[in-house]
C-alpha cells in the first residue's frame, strides 16, 4: 500500500490548479517520505499547461542510514496540436542542484486514431567538462513507423538514435 496528502492548492481565477504539494510514503519502504511540490504553472489561452516548476525530495527517517536527495524539473515552451495533444516541450532536470539533463521534444505526430505515429527528442546529459565546460553527452532519437494492433496496443516501431560525446550534435 501507500499514502499520499496533497494540500497547499492554490488555483488562478479560472479554477486552474497553479500550485500543490504531495507527500507520499509506501508500504515497501516505510522510512523513505518523497514530497512534490509544483509551482509556476503557466497555462495558455487554451487552458494547456505550458510551464510549471516540480521540486521532489525524498528523506529517510532512519538515522543510521539517512538520505536525502532532490531533483527539481523545468517544463518550458509546451505546444500541442489542435486535438489537445502534447507535441512540443524543454524539460530541465536538476538533481541535488546540479543540471542533469534537458530533454527537449520538438517533433510529435498522431495517426488518425489519435495514436503516437512519430516522435522526436534530444536528451543532453550533464556533467561538465572540466576544461571546456562543454555538456559531454548529447542523445538524440526518433521513433517512427509505430503500429497498432486492432486493440490500439502497441506491436512495433522503429527507432534511430544517434550520440555526440562532444555536446555537438
Amino acid at each position: 500500500y501507500f499514502s499520499s496528502d496533497k494540500d497547499g492548492m492554490s488555483y488562478d481565477d479560472q479554477g486552474r490548479l497553479l500550485a500543490f504539494k504531495e507527500s507520499r510514503r509506501s508500504s515497501e519502504a516505510e522510512s523513505l517520505l518523497t514530497t512534490k511540490r509544483r509551482s509556476n504553472t503557466v497555462y495558455n489561452a487554451l487552458g494547456q499547461e505550458v510551464s510549471f516548476d516540480e521540486d521532489d525530495a525524498t528523506q529517510s527517517s532512519l538515522d543510521e542510514h539517512p538520505l536525502e536527495s532532490t531533483s527539481h524539473l523545468e517544463r518550458r515552451n509546451a505546444a500541442y496540436d489542435t486535438s489537445g495533444r502534447l507535441i512540443r516541450y524543454e524539460d530541465s532536470t536538476l538533481q541535488n542542484g546540479v543540471l542533469a539533463q534537458v530533454v527537449r521534444r520538438t517533433d510529435t505526430a498522431f495517426n488518425s486514431y489519435g495514436l503516437l505515429e512519430k516522435k522526436t527528442e534530444q536528451q543532453s546529459v550533464s556533467g561538465q567538462d572540466s576544461r571546456s565546460g562543454a555538456t559531454l553527452r548529447v542523445r538524440s532519437s526518433q521513433t517512427e513507423r509505430l503500429t497498432y494492433d486492432n486493440e490500439g496496443r502497441q506491436n512495433g516501431l522503429h527507432e534511430e538514435s544517434w550520440s555526440d560525446s562532444a555536446g555537438n550534435s
